[in-house]
């Protein structure tokens, strides 16, 4: 064999064994972390920072007069089967079988739908008409996912965060019939 098949030889054999050794030490410094069945993720028990962002909105509510936010305009529309969220919809939704079954029919209807609902084991109506505080109605945690599945399911779009302030305004309004 010639000195240059040797030398290349070699050389192969050199960066070889390099590459191994490299390898070999990163592979070693990797610790394992395990965190469980993948199906059994929840919110409250992600590694890291769990949940959800805390939406965070001007409270531009006023102590009197009208309330800024409209439920007929402003919630209402978006809350039939023909609007974005879909909550009213047929089949799996609260247009049917799904608990609150909801009468989409006019914005009252709804509103009055949603006051006689109450979430199992949650001492809060839905809807607390009346109180300015959005922590007596469970309607904006269930919306966000706070207290229970985030809502709207599909085929509904999730709520932007300017539609949740509108639900917190409303309902810093006292859940107005407006």
């Amino acid at each position: 064999m010639s000195r240059v098949a040797t030398a290349v030889i070699s050389l192969l054999g050199l960066a070889a064994c390099t590459t191994i050794a490299v390898l070999a030490s990163c592979v070693s410094d990797v610790g394992v972390t395990q965190y469980g069945d993948p199906g059994a993720l929840r919110r409250d028990n992600l590694p890291g920072e769990a949940g959800t962002e805390a939406v965070v909105c001007d409270g531009g509510v006023p102590e009197a007069g009208p309330c800024p936010v409209s439920f007929a305009k402003d919630i209402y529309p978006k809350m039939t089967a023909n609007g974005v969220w879909k909550c009213a919809s047929a089949g799996k939704c609260h247009g049917a079988q799904q608990v609150p079954t909801i009468d989409a029919s006019t914005p009252q209807a709804v509103i009055d739908s949603l006051k006689a609902y109450q979430i199992s084991g949650d001492p809060h109506p839905y809807i607390n008409e009346g109180s300015r505080d959005p922590t007596q109605s469970t309607f904006e945690c269930n919306m966000t996912g706070e207290c229970g599945s985030g809502m709207p399911l599909d085929p509904g779009v999730p709520l932007t965060p300017a539609e949740v302030c509108k639900i917190d305004s409303w309902l810093r309004c006292g859940a107005p019939s407006n």
